[in-house]
């Protein structure tokens, strides 16, 4: 029978859990929770990240609305050749979630709906926290 070799083997489970312990403090995350509305009347559309809506009288959730998601949209993200991006589509409710797993650093997000029959909405927003609760009002422009 071989002699085992404790001091290798001890050696060697540090080394793979210092290694998991980097890989998983070193990672930042992008959330998205977010719902696209329509209010009848409203000339802009607009949108309301992390905080309240005002208590529209007529929203109406958009389903089918089509959200661009860009981060970083001026620089490249974690030397990638482009910056990281994603379409979604809302549900009946209106809603839809964003998940990245990004760099644990402050950066801007680009962030665009479009809807036949509604007004876009395009803008930005810095992130800077793990979760975003993001609603988008469109305006019909009536």
């Amino acid at each position: 029978m071989r002699p085992t070799n404790h001091r290798a083997s001890r050696l060697s489970v540090g080394l793979c859990a210092c290694a998991a312990l980097i890989s998983v403090g070193c990672d930042g995350t992008l959330t998205i929770e977010g719902q696209v509305v329509s209010a009848p009347g409203l000339a802009t559309s607009i949108v309301y990240i992390d905080e309240g809506p005002p208590k529209f009288v007529k929203a109406i959730p958009v389903e089918g609305a089509i959200i661009h998601v860009v981060e970083s949209p001026d620089r490249k993200n974690l030397g990638a050749s482009a910056p990281w991006q994603e379409k979604l589509r809302t549900d009946a409710d209106g809603r839809f979630h964003y998940f990245s797993v990004t760099c644990p650093c402050d950066f801007d997000v680009s962030l665009s709906a479009t809807a036949n029959g509604f007004r876009p909405y395009s803008g930005r927003f810095r992130h800077h926290r793990r979760a975003h609760n993001v609603t988008i009002v469109l305006a019909t422009g009536e």
